[in-house]
């Protein structure tokens, strides 16, 4: 145990930083944390993974820093660049928007969170493609169609600023249809990463049909579905149908507990709330034949038993 303070190690970390001394910066910085669990320390020792590009390390001191003190905004920034190299650009999205609510004039932010929209936010919509019959298309020459604008004297409303006209909105991402999916039949089970994402997107506004859907997926291809693996918004999805009273069998252990062997699994868990949590283990611990199995899961989810 080192006989210097928490505050002295916490600048001995930051001397070490400066002179990209990132390890023996984070060995301070820990021992700072013994002493004291600190938001910024946890924030610093977070950029100092980063730096490392130890990505869910640092994701889990940004989540514990803004833990403490919901107002820090370095940490959501810092979390957000976790989160966005580890590929969880939804949630890192959500960071994002926070910190500009904060920081309105964050140029980095902006950057980012555009950039998110432009590469990473276009949907994968499932089409088919039809040759056009012969019969129906026109004999007639194209037409040129001259086009005049006229000019306005007052504002359209519209921004015609590149990063204006291109962030994402609230409903950037809701491409599914807002119709009940109640009476519709489930999409087949998923056997790639992506046909998951489509049948998710589907789905997502109703959780309890989500859940059905996901009990379809045979365990054994589970691997091949979840390589990337796993996305917290999915897994959320998933615990929300759990605040209905679940009435199925034991196959929902079967199928989480192999969930929780598939990568990135841990990082799902840092975003579920203690409600979410709390249904999780109301609806599981009915299954008291296979009580093993049921606090092996409840513990990969955190969930305190």
């Amino acid at each position: 145990m080192s006989n210097l303070s928490a505050e002295d190690l916490k600048a001995k970390g930051n001397e070490c930083f400066k002179e990209k001394r990132y390890h023996k910066a984070i060995a301070y910085y820990s021992q700072s944390l013994e002493q004291n669990l600190d938001s910024v320390v946890l924030s610093n020792r977070c950029q100092a993974y980063l730096s490392l590009k130890y990505y869910e390390a640092a994701l889990t001191d940004a989540s514990e820093s803004i833990r403490l003190n919901p107002d820090f905004v370095k940490s959501y920034w810092r979390r957000a660049l976790a989160l966005t190299n580890l590929g969880i650009h939804s949630k890192a999205r959500v960071d994002l928007k926070h910190v500009l609510e904060i920081d309105p004039d964050n140029k980095a932010a902006q950057e980012l969170l555009l950039k998110i929209f432009i590469t990473y936010d276009k949907p994968i919509v499932p089409i088919e493609i039809y040759d056009k019959n012969p019969y129906v298309r026109s004999t007639k020459p194209l037409v040129r169609i001259p086009i005049s604008e006229k000019d306005t004297d007052f504002d359209s409303g519209v921004s015609t600023t590149p990063s204006e006209a291109l962030m994402p909105s609230q409903n950037d991402n809701d491409f599914s249809s807002t119709a009940s999916t109640d009476d519709e039949p489930l999409p087949p089970p998923a056997t790639t990463p992506a046909e998951f994402y489509v049948a998710w997107t589907s789905l997502k506004d109703n959780p309890t049909k989500f859940l059905e859907y996901f009990l379809t997926i045979p365990t054994s291809s589970f691997t091949e579905v979840f390589e990337p693996g796993v996305e917290p918004d999915s897994v959320e999805t998933l615990l929300t149908a759990f605040a209905n009273d679940y009435t199925g069998n034991e196959q929902i252990l079967y199928s989480l507990e192999k969930l929780t062997k598939a990568p990135r699994f841990e990082v799902c868990t840092i975003f579920l709330t203690d409600k979410m949590k709390m249904d999780l283990k109301n609806a599981l611990l009915k299954f008291s034949d296979y009580s093993s199995l049921v606090y092996e899961i409840l513990d990969a989810f955190n969930v305190e038993n």
